[in-house]
């Protein structure tokens, strides 16, 4: 969730954009300044970076917390981590500098370069953790940063931004290559947008965002919503997929946009598995009941309601109106049955991402239903980003991945912290989840260091092939 500007000829006051223009200004000064550093320079400005921010975790997930006003502050250090030490170990021995990688039988290298001043969008639901990574990622490929946080979490980006600047500073970081512009006004995102000085830009947030800055002539890495389906079909371990599911949606009360939307299940398995889900602490819901969470769930145009947004399922019911038998505080998770039939599906509202504790329950006859289910699903606000299937059966598998279309199909494992990778697979770590084309982005990667480099072939004459002549009758004008 990222505050969208509202018009993109919205003017700016000319006394503040010309303090803007002074500041991009300084961000290319201080890009020009690194692109001259070596790779021993960049990763120790880049291990200082990370230290410093793993020492603040705890410090900075209650800074989120507190500002925000949702989340769940454990998982919030642990996305903090994740941002740092998980993202050390794989960027440590990456070269980004120079020559980085070689091809001899082609007589071909590969030397990298920096993009320039990259304009960073934030969301609000990992304020700290995208800030951590994005900041982490631009040093290690030698890029200027400037950050523009939600109105929502500007205290998180400052507070961020000081840590790794004053960390990297001291290890060499040019002056000015990590820069937060926190003004509210939307009038500040367009001029930046459109700014000569701005390389890229990378987006992080909904879908108007994403158009706002695909729009903006720029090259730049969008990501989308997320809405993950998830589809257990009648092979799977019943048990372990339950386990995995509750531990992903109650990640952060589930504000992480790849968490788990909707769980579609086949037939022979539903009961036993809406069972498990009761025993292991979800509450079932009513169809009167579902029915009011989701008017709390959403507004009347149809946009999360910030009131329920990463709220305990105790406050939830307190909102819609939901009386919850013995401890409401133990509830993990609140269960909405949803329509098997697709159309009805697809014109629920709690078929939409539901960044909150809440899990829509489809009851499905058979496979092909099931995974027509989740393509829809992803149709409702999701194409591009993630979702998952638990089987035992690899032709199930398959036919999933080949039907579904999102950049991550996780099998077997959780969605929320799967799809950033490093922990339960071996994607790329990322809080940057490119959705393809169908998203509006330009890649369907876990987005990382790569996305934030130019890479030049240095192409050496190699012996024409034995093939080619010259036409005799050939000839040239002195």
């Amino acid at each position: 969730m990222t505050s969208a500007p509202s018009s993109p000829d919205a003017p700016l006051d000319p006394a503040r954009a010309a303090q803007i223009d002074e500041v991009v200004s300084r961000a290319r000064a201080a890009a020009e300044a690194f692109r001259r550093m070596s790779q021993p320079e960049v990763d120790r400005i880049v291990q200082a970076m990370v230290v410093a921010g793993l020492e603040s975790a705890v410090e900075l997930a209650g800074i989120a917390t507190e500002e925000t006003g949702f989340g769940v502050f454990e998982d919030k250090v642990v996305k903090n981590f994740v941002a740092t030490e998980f993202l050390w170990d794989y960027l440590k021995d990456k070269k980004t500098v120079g020559v980085i990688a070689e091809e001899p039988e082609r007589n071909l290298q590969y030397v990298a370069e920096p993009v320039g001043v990259v304009m960073a969008i934030l969301p609000v639901t990992n304020p700290t953790s995208t800030v951590l990574f994005k900041a982490i990622v631009a040093a290690k490929t030698r890029n200027a940063i400037l950050f523009r946080p939600s109105p929502r979490a500007i205290r998180c980006a400052l507070a961020t931004v000081e840590i790794l600047r004053k960390a990297g500073e001291q290890a060499g970081l040019p002056p000015d290559a990590l820069q937060v512009i926190p003004d509210a006004p939307r009038e500040v995102t367009h001029h930046l947008f459109h700014h000569p000085d701005i390389d890229m830009i990378w987006t992080t947030g909904g879908p108007k965002i994403v158009q706002l800055a695909n729009q903006a002539g720029k090259p730049c890495i969008s990501v989308g919503p997320g809405n993950a389906p998830v589809y257990l079909h009648r092979s799977c371990d019943v048990r372990g997929a339950v386990v995995d599911i509750l531990i992903s949606k109650t990640f952060d009360a589930s504000v992480i946009c790849p968490a788990e939307q909707t769980c579609v299940i086949d037939e022979p398995i539903y009961g036993a598995t809406v069972a498990e889900f009761q025993r292991m602490g979800a509450r079932l819901l009513t169809a009167d009941e579902t029915e009011r969470l989701a008017k709390v769930a959403f507004t009347e145009s149809g946009e999360p309601n910030i009131a329920a947004v990463g709220q305990s399922p105790r406050r939830l019911a307190e909102l819609a109106g939901i009386a919850l038998d013995g401890d409401p505080d133990a509830v993990k998770v609140l269960l909405a049955p949803l329509p098997s039939e697709l159309g009805a599906l697809g014109a629920h509202p709690l078929v939409h991402e539901k960044l909150m504790p809440v899990l829509g329950l489809v009851r499905s006859p058979n496979e092909e239903h099931g995974i027509r289910a989740c393509e829809l699903v992803t149709e409702r606000g999701g194409l591009g980003h993630t979702s998952a299937v638990y089987a035992r059966d690899p032709d199930v598998v398959d036919r999933y991945a080949r039907a579904v279309r999102t950049g991550r199909i996780l099998v077997n494992a959780p969605t929320a912290v799967g799809a950033l990778g490093g922990i339960y697979n071996s994607l790329t770590p990322t809080f940057s989840l490119g959705c393809g084309t169908w998203g509006g982005s330009m890649t369907t990667e876990n987005v990382n260091y790569r996305q934030l480099l130019n890479v030049k072939a240095v192409s050496r004459r190699m012996t024409p092939p034995q093939w080619f002549r010259v036409p005799s009758d050939t000839y040239f004008n002195a």
